[in-house]
C-alpha cells in the first residue's frame, strides 16, 4: 500500500510537460524577478526527489507481501 501511494504521488507531482507545466512561463518569471537560481535549485530538487521516489515504489516494494 506504501509503494502504491508513494508512487501515485510521484506521479501527481510530475509537472515537467505538457501545458501549463513547470517549465512553460515559470522560468521566465523567475528571470524577470532576479530568481533564477532559485528557481533552478529548486527544479533540480524537484526532479530528484520525484525520480527517487519512482524509483524506490518500482525497485524497493514487493507487491506480494504489500497490504
Amino acid at each position: 500500500m506504501l509503494c502504491e501511494c508513494l508512487f501515485d504521488v510521484a506521479c501527481g507531482a510530475w509537472v515537467f510537460g505538457g501545458m501549463g507545466s513547470w517549465n512553460d512561463s515559470a522560468p521566465f518569471l523567475a528571470y524577470e524577478k532576479g530568481l533564477e537560481p532559485e528557481y533552478d535549485k529548486l527544479t533540480h530538487q524537484l526532479y530528484h526527489h520525484i525520480q527517487h521516489a519512482l524509483r524506490y515504489s518500482a525497485n524497493h516494494c514487493d507487491v506480494s507481501t504489500e497490504s
